[in-house]
């Protein structure tokens, strides 16, 4: 805001050399707060988008391990090699 306030008053009172140079001062800082700013946000950005993509990719290699291990069971559980305890029989 500040800018844009001396912006503002040298447009209304007419440029002056030190006005205009203190004006290009405050438009560099803030051209390079932003090239700083971006600089830091696009690798962290990237790197949390990788980070949450592999996460997202780990769940469902679970999901898919847990339904193979569920199938499993009940395949088992129908041939007779195991026992699966139901709810109704653990009250038993």
């Amino acid at each position: 805001w500040a800018a844009a306030k001396r912006l503002g008053r040298e447009l209304r009172a007419g440029f002056s050399a030190a006005g205009a140079a203190t004006l290009a001062g405050t438009i560099v800082a803030a051209l390079l707060t932003t090239a700083a700013g971006l600089v830091i946000a696009i690798p962290v950005n990237i790197a949390y988008n990788f980070f949450v993509t592999r996460i997202d990719q780990l769940i469902v290699d679970m999901e898919q391990g847990s339904q193979k291990i569920i199938a499993l069971a009940w395949d088992l559980d129908k041939k007779g090699a195991i026992k699966i305890r139901r709810k109704a029989e653990a009250k038993a």
